[in-house]
C-alpha cells in the first residue's frame, strides 16, 4: 500500500531515499522511498509502501480501536482498496466480538514511543536539504498514521522487520527496516525416519502371522479328533505358544511395543473453520482394551522365566498377576492419557569461527519415558504382588491336601521333550494316577510337537521325528510272566467338549485381537517418532510454531500443544499451510544474543 507520511508531505518536495546508508542517488523522485533493508543494494528507488495482510490488519484495528477506514486517506492511489480491506477486517472483528484492552494498549504505546522508533527520508524542499522523520507511533491516540505504525510493529514482532540503532557524530537514530518476507521451504517427506519402526512392525507382524498359522493347524487337528481335547488348555494358548514357538525376546518386544503405544500421545493435526490445530484424539474403549491386553505379553515372559523358582504356584499367580496388570494399564490409559507437550529453550553456542553458531530451539514431547517405566513397573510389581497373594492364600485358606497334591502333580517327572511351560500351565488328564500324562493334539502342537502319520511326532524344538510306538519286552527273555497290555484312553465328557469350543473361540478372539493390534500400530509405526498420523503437514505446523514463538520468548516449559490458543490460521483457500516460513532477520537476532559482550569474552 503506497503511503505518504503526514510529516513528509508538502509543496515542492523532492525525495532521495529512506536508507541513510545509501548516498549514490543523484536523481530525486516525487514520492518517498523505502527504508533501509538488509538486502538493499542501493540500486533502485522504490516507492514507500507498507504491506497489509490479514494478521497485521487485525492487530492494528484492535490496537487503534478503529471504527472507520478514514486512515486510508494517507494512500491516495490505493484508497478504495484500503477501504475495502479495513471494512472487511472491522466487520470480522465485530462478528467475533473481540475487544482489546485499552489499558494494555496505552501502556504499550507509551513504551514504544519512548523507544523513538522512526522512518527517515532524505529530501529537499525548494532545493533546500531536509532530513525528514516520521515516528512509528504518535503520543496522541487520534493520529491516523499510528494505524500504519501498528502494522509495522506487528511485522517486527513477527520477524519480518528489524529495528536498528545507529550511532553517528551528529546524533543517533532508531530505525524501522523494510519488510522482508519469509523464506518458504516445503517439508521433505524423506526426512522422516522410517527405519527402526519398520523392523519392529515386521517382527510384530511375524508373531501375529505365526500365531494365526498355529491356530489354524490346531483347529484342523482338533476337528480331526472330534474335539476330544482338554478344553481349558487352550486358554493357556498364548503362554505356551509364545514360549515355545516365538521365544521370550520377541514376546517382550511385542509387549514393550504396546507399552510404548500407551505412553505416546495420539494427537493429530486437524483443520476446522480456517484454523489448523492439534486435536487430542483418544482411542476408543475397544482400542484401549486391545493395546492394554497386548502389554501382558511381558507378563508371559516373566512368569515363564520364573517357573524354576515359583513351581506349582506358577499357574495361579500368573493368571492373577496378568489380570491385575491389564486392569491397571487399561484404567491409566482411559483416565490419564498421555498429552503432547512442547518446550521452548533457545540455547546457542559458538563452536568455532568457521562453523559459526549451533543452536537448539526446544523440543516436542509426544510421549513420556516415565510412563514407559511406570508400565514396566506395573508388570513387574503385579508379578511380585500376585505371587505373594497366592502364597498367602495357600498358606492360610487353601486345603493343605489339595495343595500338596497339586504340587506333586506339577513337579512330577515328565518327558524331556515337554517344555516347562506346558508342564506348569497345561492341565493333566485323569490318567495321572496311572503314572501317565495324556497330551491331546492341541497340547502337543502348542508344545511344539506336531502329530504326523504312523503315530509319530515331529518336534520342532529339536527338528526330529519321534516314534511313539510302545516297546514290549521279549517273552523269550523275560523272567516275568507277560501281562496283557491295556490301552488307557483319556476320559472326555460333554463338558470337555463345551470347554473345547469355548477355548477355540478364545483362540479366535486372540488372533482377531492380534490383527486389530497390527492395524492400530500400523499408523503409529509409520515413523521412528511413533507419532500416529505424523506427516509433512505436521512437520510444517511444528516448524512454523517454533519459528514464531522463538521470536517471542527465549524459554517456556510444558506447553500443551493440543489447545486452540496454539492453532494457526489456514490459507485463504481453507487449506493447511504446507510451507515452512523462516524469518531471515531471526538469524540476526540469534547472533546478537549469542555474540553478547560476556559471551565473546568467555569465548
Amino acid at each position: 500500500m503506497d503511503l505518504v507520511p503526514p510529516s513528509w508531505a508538502g509543496p515542492s518536495m523532492a525525495y532521495y531515499g529512506g536508507n541513510p546508508l545509501c548516498f549514490s542517488f543523484k536523481t530525486s523522485r516525487p514520492y518517498p522511498q523505502m527504508p533501509f533493508s538488509y538486502y538493499d543494494a542501493c540500486q533502485s528507488q522504490t516507492r514507500f509502501a507498507i504491506t497489509l495482510d490479514r494478521s497485521n490488519v487485525f492487530f492494528a484495528i484492535l490496537a487503534m480501536s478503529l471504527n472507520s477506514p478514514s486512515v486510508c486517506q494517507l494512500s491516495p492511489g490505493n484508497q478504495n482498496t484500503c477501504q475495502q480491506i479495513l471494512s472487511s477486517g472491522m466487520a470480522a472483528i465485530r462478528e467475533l466480538g473481540t475487544l482489546s484492552s485499552s489499558a494494555m494498549t496505552q501502556q504499550s504505546r507509551q513504551d514504544i514511543v519512548a523507544l523513538n522508533i522512526q522512518f527517515v527520508q532524505m529530501a529537499t524542499q525548494n532545493k533546500v536539504n531536509v532530513f525528514l522523520r516520521q515516528p512509528i507511533l504518535s503520543p496522541t491516540r487520534d493520529d491516523i498514521w499510528s494505524f500504519f505504525g501498528w502494522l509495522t510493529l506487528y511485522d517486527w514482532g513477527d520477524g519480518k522487520r528489524e529495528v536498528l540503532y545507529l550511532e553517528g557524530d551528529m546524533g543517533n537514530l532508531t530505525l524501522m527496516s523494510d519488510r522482508i518476507e519469509y523464506l518458504q521451504y516445503a517439508a521433505n517427506a524423506l526426512e522422516l525416519p522410517r527405519t527402526a519402526c519398520l523392523y519392529v512392525w515386521y517382527l510384530t507382524l511375524y508373531v501375529t502371522i505365526l500365531s494365526g498359522i498355529v491356530t489354524i493347524f490346531i483347529i484342523i487337528s482338533v476337528a480331526w479328533t472330534r474335539f476330544d481335547i482338554h478344553g481349558t488348555n487352550l486358554f493357556m494358548y498364548n503362554r505356551v505358544f509364545g514360549s515355545v514357538w516365538i521365544g521370550r525376546p520377541l514376546l517382550f518386544l511385542r509387549g514393550l511395543t504396546a507399552i510404548v503405544l500407551l505412553s505416546t500421545s495420539s494427537a493429530t493435526l486437524s483443520q476446522l473453520n480456517g484454523v489448523t490445530y492439534f486435536l487430542n484424539f483418544r482411542e476408543s474403549y475397544i482400542g484401549s482394551f486391545i493395546i492394554s491386553r497386548e502389554t501382558i505379553w511381558i507378563q508371559y515372559v516373566l512368569s515363564d522365566t520364573l517357573i524354576p523358582f515359583t513351581g506349582h504356584n506358577s499357574r495361579p499367580y500368573a493368571r492373577l498377576s496378568s489380570a491385575m496388570a491389564f486392569c491397571v494399564a487399561f484404567c491409566i490409559d482411559r483416565l490419564i492419557p498421555t498429552q503432547v507437550t512442547a518446550a521452548i529453550q533457545r540455547t546457542c553456542a559458538v563452536t568455532s569461527f568457521r562453523r559459526g553458531i549451533v543452536c537448539t530451539s526446544g523440543h516436542v514431547d509426544i510421549g513420556s519415558i516415565r510412563r514407559v517405566q511406570f508400565h514396566i513397573g506395573i508388570q513387574c510389581g503385579s508379578v511380585v504382588l500376585g505371587y505373594i497373594l497366592i502364597r498367602l492364600y495357600y498358606r492360610y485358606f487353601a486345603d493343605r491336601h489339595s495343595t500338596s497334591e497339586a504340587a506333586k502333580s506339577t513337579l512330577k517327572q515328565h518327558h524331556a521333550l515337554t517344555p516347562a511351560c506346558s508342564t506348569v500351565f497345561l492341565n493333566q488328564t485323569s490318567n495321572a494316577n496311572h503314572g501317565t500324562w495324556d497330551m491331546d493334539a492341541a497340547a502337543c502342537i502348542m508344545s511344539g510337537m506336531v502329530p504326523v502319520r504312523n503315530n509319530n511326532l515331529f518336534d520342532l524344538k529339536i527338528w526330529a521325528l519321534i516314534d511313539l510306538q510302545s516297546r514290549q519286552p521279549s517273552p523269550s527273555r523275560s523272567i516275568f510272566q507277560p501281562l496283557q497290555s491295556t490301552d488307557l484312553k483319556p476320559v472326555f465328557r460333554m463338558r470337555h467338549r463345551w470347554l473345547g469350543c469355548a477355548s477355540l473361540i478364545y483362540m479366535a478372539t486372540s488372533i482377531a485381537g492380534s490383527y486389530a493390534f497390527i492395524v492400530l500400530t500400523q499408523s503409529a509405526m509409520s515413523n521412528d517418532f511413533w507419532w500416529a498420523s505424523f506427516d509433512t503437514n505436521t512437520q510444517t505446523y511444528l516448524c512454523n510454531w517454533f519459528n514464531l514463538n522463538l521470536q517471542l520468548t527465549n524459554s517456556s516449559r510444558d506447553i500443551e500443544l493440543a489447545t486452540s490458543e496454539h492453532g494457526t490460521l489456514a490459507t485463504t483457500s481453507n487449506q493447511t499451510v504446507t510451507l515452512v516460513n523462516i524469518a531471515p532477520v531471526y538469524a540476526n537476532l540469534v547472533q546478537d544474543e549469542a555474540n553478547s559482550i560476556p559471551n565473546v569474552i568467555q569465548s
